[in-house]
């Protein structure tokens, strides 16, 4: 990732960044967790394509951003 990203070879950034890294994913977690309920009233199969279209939208913006 440290390449990839040119996070630099600095260990304190790179444990730092590496570590925020991880913490969000544990975070999206317990927030999807917590109103994980008010999205399901609408039905699964709808709350399903929200987050799947969310999820194309940040996928994309990711593309572009790395690409150049």
């Amino acid at each position: 990732m440290r390449y990839q990203l040119s996070w630099g070879n600095e260990p304190s950034a790179l444990e730092l960044k590496t570590t925020i890294l991880t913490t969000s994913s544990i975070v999206g977690i317990a927030i999807g967790s917590i109103f994980g309920g008010d999205f399901i009233k609408y039905g699964r199969r709808n709350t399903v394509i929200r987050f799947n279209f969310i999820g194309l939208i940040g996928s994309v913006i990711a593309l572009i951003l790395g690409f150049w």
